[in-house]
């Protein structure tokens, strides 16, 4: 697999418009050359509306956020989740871009370790990400993609929808298409 159909598969909600945001691990045992490709991949993709940014190079692997400026900026510019940033040291008069500069800052050079905060910056719902904080990450009432502890029914529903991306993403894969036709046709 190369590591376009990689960012490919594990992005598909990105791409179809459906998350704003995925956190990507890249083993540098797998692709050595994953700084270069990404950096190429990510020049390639400036009209598309996806965005790359590795966060984090270690010995051992390379994390790339891979994001949708529109989606991910209507999250962070929303009063409620401004409201509670700021007990993360986020003001409420930060840009998107400043408090997204923060979170990268956060991740530093250690790509085991992630601020509590980074589920807003994934898409997932307020609640869940404040119960995850409050709890310790104990107590969901449900568990998939990120640990529900509000609306269940909506997040399994939300889930099916990124199985259903990720299924048919892996089959573009396979195909061999570009990383712009996959945003064309998840997107569709």
């Amino acid at each position: 697999m190369s590591l376009e159909s990689l960012l490919i598969w594990r992005c598909a909600p990105v791409l179809a418009g459906i998350k704003p945001a995925s956190l990507v691990a890249v083993s540098k045992k797998d692709f050595p050359n994953a700084q270069n490709e990404i950096a190429c991949l990510s020049e390639s993709q400036r009209g598309n509306g996806v965005s790359f940014v590795t966060v984090c190079r270690c010995s051992e692997k390379v994390l790339v956020y891979v994001y949708r400026k529109d989606l991910l900026f209507s999250i962070l510019l929303r009063k409620d989740v401004c409201d509670w940033l700021l007990l993360f040291g986020y003001k409420t008069d930060m840009t998107a871009e400043e408090k997204l500069g923060l979170l990268f800052s956060r991740l530093g050079c250690n790509c085991s370790v992630f601020p509590h905060e980074i589920g807003v910056f994934l898409g997932y719902p307020l609640e869940d990400v404040k119960g995850f904080v409050e709890n310790g990450g104990q107590g969901a009432k449900y568990s998939g993609y990120w640990k529900v502890y509000s609306d269940e029914k909506g997040a399994i529903k939300m889930f099916d929808e990124y199985k259903k991306c990720f299924l048919k993403s892996e089959s573009l894969a396979c195909l061999g298409v570009s990383f712009s036709e996959a945003c064309e046709l998840l997107s569709a």
